[in-house]
Order: structure tokens, then C-alpha cells, then sequence
């Protein structure tokens, strides 16, 4: 379940946002913003998870800062006169689907926390143990 949160998810979000870059050069600002679309809906879908300090965590946040690597490029797009698209994007917005495999990923968040419990049940025992050691 780590490995493909990291990959799938973060690992994906960082390499899009490498593409979009790519894509800025060109002036390409739709392909841009269905970018930026794709990695906030995995980021407001992965700020469900209770992620430690760990791997993970370092990952989330690669991909927070894609996502606000994203928004600064599309903002300097804009000043410096990138193409306008606003006839283009309530378009795009009608036709906006959920990429993101809802129920895959509620199954690793549900697995994730139950054994976060099981790990917090363990160390409230170990806790237990030392105490009446005392």
C-alpha cells in the first residue's frame, strides 16, 4: 500500500508537474491546468490519510509542493500574456471526470488506519508493561 501510494500517487504527481513544465514552455496553459486539476484532486483525496514522519510524509509533501510549483507557473503564465483560454476552461470544467480510483484508495487509507491502531494498541501495552514495571 506504501509503495503504491508513493509511486502511483506522489511519485505521478511529481513527474506531471515536470510535464506541465515542459508544457509552460510552450505556452500550452490548458494542458497546464488539467495538470494542476489532477494533482489537487490527489492532494485533497491524500489529506484523508494520517501520514507520520516518514517516507510518506516526505512524499506528500513533493507533492504539495508540485502542486504549488503548478499554481506559481500558471500565475507567471498569466503575467506574462500567456495564451488566453477563458472561452476553453468552462468547457474543460463541464467535462471534468474523477481520475482517481475512489474505491482502491479507500481501501488502503481503511487498511492504513487500522493498522495505525493496531500500532497505537501495541505501544499503549508496551506503555502498560513498563509502568507496572515501576
Amino acid at each position: 500500500d506504501e509503495e503504491y501510494l508513493a509511486g502511483a500517487c506522489m511519485g505521478l504527481c511529481q513527474d506531471l508537474a515536470r510535464y506541465a513544465i515542459g508544457r509552460a514552455t510552450a505556452r500550452d496553459l490548458v494542458s497546464v491546468q488539467m495538470t494542476r486539476d489532477l494533482i489537487q484532486e490527489i492532494l485533497d483525496y491524500l489529506l484523508k490519510f494520517d501520514f507520520r514522519n516518514g517516507y510518506l510524509r516526505r512524499k506528500y509533501d513533493g507533492t504539495k509542493y508540485a502542486l504549488k510549483t503548478l499554481e506559481t507557473l500558471l500565475y507567471e503564465l498569466a503575467v506574462t500574456g500567456g495564451t488566453d483560454d477563458t472561452t476553453q476552461e468552462p468547457e474543460a470544467k463541464k467535462s471534468k471526470t474523477s481520475l482517481l480510483e475512489q474505491a482502491e484508495l479507500e481501501g488502503i487509507r481503511s487498511r492504513m488506519e487500522y493498522r495505525d491502531e493496531l500500532r497505537e494498541k501495541l505501544i499503549k501495552k508496551s506503555r502498560d508493561g513498563q509502568k507496572a514495571a515501576k
